[in-house]
């Protein structure tokens, strides 16, 4: 492998023209997102889109579009899970690591509640 070293701008440049063979990224997102704009085929085919990659499969569209549709929340989990399975069977990307966070909060700060996304600071007091 040859590591080519660009400016930013150049780097998004080639990346939105699908102009190269390995790239390293990173994502982040919120804690429930919409993975239509990154994995749907249709997203596949437009020009700068985040489909980066141009991953397409049928299923796994299908499950994107019944999610976004469905309101229960543990049917929904369901179907962003199977939609999860696919992504780790076919690999379209190497998932390398996510970063492990450990988070600690003074005996003195009270009503500290941790919620599936973390903690929301705005809750606490401090007597």
């Amino acid at each position: 492998m040859k590591i080519e070293r660009m400016e930013w701008g150049a780097f998004v440049a080639r990346v939105q023209k699908k102009d190269f063979e390995a790239t390293s990224l990173g994502w982040s997102s919120g804690f429930e997102t919409d993975p239509y704009q990154i994995w749907h085929s249709s997203q596949s085919k437009i020009e700068g889109g985040s489909n980066h990659i141009s991953f397409e499969n049928a299923e796994a569209d299908k499950l994107i579009e019944q999610a976004r549709v469905t309101l229960d929340e543990k049917k929904r989990n369901e179907l962003y899970w199977k939609f999860q399975e696919i992504l780790h069977e076919e690999q379209p990307y190497t998932f390398l690591f996510s970063s492990l966070s450990l988070d600690a909060v003074s005996k003195r700060v009270t009503n500290v509640i941790v919620h599936k996304a973390g903690f929301d600071i705005r809750e606490w007091k401090i007597p």
